[in-house]
C-alpha cells in the first residue's frame, strides 16, 4: 500500500449493558481503500465493583459457616 501506517491504540470502557463497539473509517481524501485498516482487536471483560462486593460477602459467609462448623465440631467431642 501507499502512505505511512501509524499505530494508534485506545481504551474504551464500556458505561451501560449492552454496549456496541463500532467501528468507521473515514475517507479523508484517495481511495477509501487505503489507510482504514484496522487489526489486532482485543476485548476484556473486567467484573463490575458490585460482582467483586458480593464475592467478598459469599466468601465471608463461608468462613462464617465454617467457623460455626467447627465450634459445634469441638463443643460435641468435649461434651
Amino acid at each position: 500500500s501507499y502512505g505511512v501506517w501509524s499505530h494508534n491504540s485506545f481504551l474504551v470502557t464500556g458505561t451501560g449493558n449492552p454496549e456496541d463497539l463500532v467501528f468507521a473509517s473515514e475517507v479523508t481524501g484517495g481511495l477509501p481503500s487505503y489507510g482504514n485498516e484496522i487489526t489486532n482487536v482485543s476485548l476484556v471483560a473486567v467484573p463490575e465493583p458490585a460482582t467483586w462486593a458480593m464475592m467478598l460477602m459469599g466468601l465471608f459467609g463461608l468462613g462464617a459457616v465454617m467457623r460455626t462448623e467447627r465450634r459445634r465440631q469441638s463443643s460435641a467431642i468435649t461434651v
